[in-house]
């Protein structure tokens, strides 16, 4: 999709938002697009309404036009706009040959360098569906860092590390979860350097980043899986930075290699981190697909990403972290486990389990478990199954909010 900042003209498809017409509601000419929508005519309704016009033209290709007042219709527009022109037939034979969506997004001037942030927000945006969507057999560790290294970006360097470094550097949890898998496993580095960036503060981003291949499939049932130390099946890790992990749920493997990730975005001088990651089914029962949960070791950190989020429209809401919460992951055998037998505050004690490795100084966790890869569709601009990008705009929002500081 491309977007352009100009006024409609008159080989444009125009799209309007019409209060008469039930949400969800289509009606189409040559010309014209009417777009019922639910109310309040809030930024998630302007998404929503861009993504079902987009989506109406997305087959046939063509040139969409809207007309925005302000800087939050211009965000909506835009990125609801890229979500109903996202195809997720990557593999389909046709899929090369698709037609090309341009938005029309004509605004008042001074938002024009808005609109152009926003064109570069939703090409990365549909670049991160792409990744999630891509197969493992596909996306191996290896090809996501070579996708990594592809962007030749000024101020931007790329470099991967594979499993024999991962063990000099004591790295136990991640080298683990990566023996599971005959492909070879990459610690992925990237480094954003801008000029004028606030020499005290370094913005640290942890994910996962599991290409799924055989690492995390429990043999038996997870219940008391570490009672099969008996049976010399146990396991016990030692992290990066000296801890002892006991395993008993190998289902859990994700806060291992975080683990790790996070240690070492600490060790090599990021002042704040945070991390993303689809860590817990309990994330998704508590909040569905939806929202996003998260949790913050500072205030001032969370105010700031708070505010990110509401500008974003990525909805968050935040969790709490107490001490009281770590005997959940207490262990007999080790420093700690990497799961509770209780069915109880399962996305908790997974941030407990992570805070364990933050080192000194602000830090935060997002569960995005639900958001971020939907098995259905939702009655809203997130039209497909799969990958949704949630995080881009929010991380994007946030790391500007720093550097303006």
């Amino acid at each position: 999709m491309r977007l352009e900042t100009r006024e409609p003209s008159g080989s444009d498809v125009r799209a309007t938002i019409d209060s008469d017409l039930r949400a969800g509601d289509v009606r189409r000419t040559d010309t014209e697009l009417r777009i019922g929508a639910t109310a309040p005519l809030d930024a998630d309704a302007f998404r929503t309404a861009a993504a079902l016009a987009a989506r109406s033209l997305r087959s046939e290709g063509g040139t969409i036009a809207w007309r925005a007042e302000d800087a939050e219709q211009v965000r909506a527009i835009a990125e609801g706009t890229a979500y109903g022109a996202y195809d997720p037939g990557l593999f389909k034979r046709d899929y090369a040959n698709r037609s090309e969506l341009t938005l029309a997004l004509a605004a008042p001037a001074e938002l024009a360098d808005l609109a152009t942030r926003q064109a570069t927000i939703i090409r990365h945006l549909d670049a991160a569906r792409d990744l999630a969507n891509r197969p493992p057999n596909d996306l191996t560790p290896v090809a996501l860092s070579a996708h990594a290294k592809s962007h030749g970006l000024p101020h931007l360097t790329v470099e991967s590390h594979g499993r024999d470094w991962i063990e000099d550097q004591g790295m136990g949890a991640f080298a683990a979860v990566a023996a599971g898998s005959a492909e070879e496993p990459q610690l992925i580095v990237m480094r954003y350097d801008p000029p004028g960036a606030p020499a005290d503060v370094t913005l640290g981003l942890v994910g996962k980043a599991i290409t799924f291949d055989s690492g995390g499939i429990s043999l038996k049932p997870s219940l008391r899986m570490q009672d099969m130390k008996g049976d010399m099946c146990g396991d016990i890790l030692r992290a990066a930075n000296g801890k002892t992990i006991e395993i008993i749920n190998t289902d859990a493997e994700g806060r291992l290699i975080l683990a790790d990730a996070l240690h070492y975005a600490r060790d090599t001088g990021a002042t704040h981190v945070i991390d993303f990651a689809t860590l817990t089914g309990a994330m998704s029962i508590a909040l569905g697909d939806l929202y996003a949960g998260w949790f913050a070791n500072d205030d001032d950190f969370a105010a700031h990403i708070d505010a990110a989020a509401q500008t974003s429209g990525e909805h968050a809401w935040r969790f709490p972290l107490h001490p009281r919460y770590r005997r959940y992951v207490d262990s007999d055998f080790a420093d700690m486990k990497n799961g509770s037998e209780l069915r109880q505050a399962g996305a908790v004690l997974a941030a407990e389990f992570l805070r364990e490795f933050t080192g000194e100084g602000p830090w935060a966790h997002f569960d995005i478990a639900g958001p971020a890869f939907l098995s259905r569709k939702r009655p809203d601009y997130a039209l497909d199954q799969g990958g949704t990008g949630y995080g881009v705009r929010l991380i994007v929002e946030l790391a500007q909010r720093f550097a303006a500081a």
